[in-house]
């Protein structure tokens, strides 16, 4: 009788031990598997865009030397000219005029903008092959013009002082026959606004 006990005890034990070494196992296969679930799993990380109108844009590398930029449609300038001329007369400023340095220049920016796909203002550097030593910029990422123009004027950090800037009458700068030159750049989504002052003196 003690020893078929002791015998049933053994066999009890070693019952234990193949269902604990059973286990084992099985969680070890379930471990990999997950793991190689883990390591084959991809994962997207969204990171928010960005506008930062007081950069001044000198962390891109850019080499500031002409190019050629696709021509921006003509119905794209003109619609941005035309919403903001209406916005400035609005305020008592004269008229922009469409300057086709400053729109190659800041077609070129959309352009960069966009093959890099970056929202960051241009260094004054950019305009310099374009005749010009920088200029009032906004940038945008939107479908239209019309949106674009109506983001800028809703914007309370410099965007809009950007479109309706000017010399008033009472300015001792002012000058009746300054002209205000604008340049617009549209790649894609991206849009870009440039003003800038020939003075007339």
């Amino acid at each position: 009788m003690t020893h078929r006990t002791r015998t049933l005890s053994t066999l009890s034990t070693l019952s234990v031990l193949a269902v604990l070494l059973g286990l084992a196992v099985l969680l070890t296969s379930w471990g990999e598997k997950a793991r190689a679930a883990e390591m084959d799993a991809t994962y997207t990380v969204y990171l928010p865009l960005v506008e930062c109108p007081s950069c001044t844009g000198s962390a891109v590398p850019v080499t500031p030397v002409p190019v050629t930029p696709t021509p921006t449609p003509a119905e794209d300038v003109a619609e941005v000219i035309r919403l903001v001329n209406i916005e400035r007369a609005k305020v008592g400023c004269p008229a922009v005029v469409g300057e086709p340095n400053l729109i190659a220049a800041t077609q070129g920016w959309a352009e960069y903008m966009r093959a890099n796909n970056i929202a960051q203002h241009a260094p004054a550097s950019w305009y310099a092959p374009y005749g010009y030593d920088g200029a009032l910029e906004n940038i945008d990422g939107t479908s239209t013009a019309q949106l674009a123009v109506e983001h800028w004027m809703a914007s309370h950090m410099g965007h809009r002082e950007n479109l309706l800037w000017c010399y008033q009458p009472d300015d001792p700068s002012y000058l009746p026959d300054d002209v205000y030159l604008a340049g617009v750049g549209h790649a894609g989504t991206y849009w870009v606004w440039g003003l800038t002052l020939k003075m007339n003196y």
